[in-house]
């Protein structure tokens, strides 16, 4: 039997001393972005071990670990946005293209 979606964690250690950090995880497409990179990069990126569950760990440079959040947009590009989404569906509508408007 397979794994819940609880259960398929994704784990990702390092320490202020190393350079490496350990990234444990069950999910799929990360597993396949690490295989990828330790076939490019097999230097950097050193599988470790497999878990019989599904699981692998790797070790990567800790320099590579990143946290990201998405860029909110202000009310005025929000604003513009909506216009030129509205744009795109009138002139859609009428069979036109908005790059053939001036």
């Amino acid at each position: 039997m397979g794994l819940s979606a609880v259960e398929r964690e994704t784990v990702i250690l390092f320490n202020e001393s190393d350079k490496l950090a350990v990234v444990y995880t069950n999910n799929i497409a990360l597993k396949n972005r690490l295989a990828k990179l330790s076939l490019e990069r097999s230097v950097e990126t050193v599988m470790k071990a497999q878990d019989g569950y599904g699981g692998v760990t790797y070790s990567v440079p800790k320099r590579w670990v990143k946290i990201l959040c998405t860029r909110s947009a202000s009310d005025a590009q929000k604003v513009a946005l909506e216009r030129a989404r509205q744009k795109i569906v009138t002139m859609s509508q009428l069979g036109g293209s908005p790059s053939s408007q001036p």
